[in-house]
Formats: structure tokens, sequence, C-alpha cells
């Protein structure tokens, strides 16, 4: 029998970047975030502010990514945008799951459907 981790096209890696991600359809709205992983065909974020997010939802994604320059002095932020769907919502269990207001923390999982596609600008 397969995991789930032998079904993933693509290796995740263990990235922590600030997201945003707002809703396409219907009313809309959306959230910030944290990354805590990240591929080439998708991302799993935690926030508190999920309320407006349901499975099979059509969104729009960006992703800050600090980059250093060759020179060691430079510094870039990437900025990684593509258009994805909810895959699922997990509640969060632990010490974590409760934020300072009661406030329930989710997981979400986002599959791309575009190729992420990135501007950069010198921070």
């Amino acid at each position: 029998m397969q995991t789930k981790a032998d079904r993933r096209k693509n290796v995740r890696l263990a990235l922590s970047y600030p997201i945003e991600v707002q809703v396409r359809e219907g009313e809309g709205g959306g959230t910030r975030g944290v990354t805590s992983n990240l591929c080439a065909r998708g991302a799993y974020f935690k926030t508190f502010a999920w309320e407006c997010f349901g499975e099979g939802d059509t969104v729009d994604v960006s992703i800050l990514v600090p980059h250093v320059m060759q020179d060691g002095r430079d510094l870039i932020q990437l900025h990684l945008k593509a258009r994805g769907r909810i895959r699922r919502l997990e509640t969060i269990r632990g010490r974590e799951a409760l934020g300072e207001d009661g406030l329930v923390l989710k997981g979400i999982a986002v599959e791309f459907a575009d190729p992420l596609r990135f501007d950069y600008y010198w921070a």
C-alpha cells in the first residue's frame, strides 16, 4: 500500500515564508499566514483566519521569499504568484492550536493550477 508521501509527485520543502491567499469566486475574502512547506505544485500554510475558505475553492496565492544575492550584501524579494485550489483544511492539534484570543488554527493545503510565476524587487 502506498503512503501519502509516496503518492506525492514533488518533494516538499519545509520552508516558512509569508503567504497571502485570496478567494477568486463568490464573496471573496482571504487571509495571510506562514507556509509550513512548499513545492512546485502546492503549499501548506497555517492561519487563524480560515472561515472564508472551503475545499475546492479557487484561490490566488502570493508568497514573498527573501533572497540574498551572490555578492552577499544585496537582498531582493522574490514575489511568487499562482492560481490554485484549496485541497483540504485541517484543525491543528496541540499547543499551537489556539491563539491568544481563543481563535482556532487551521492548516490549509493549496494545489497550484499553474506553474509559479515570479517577480522580484530590491528590498
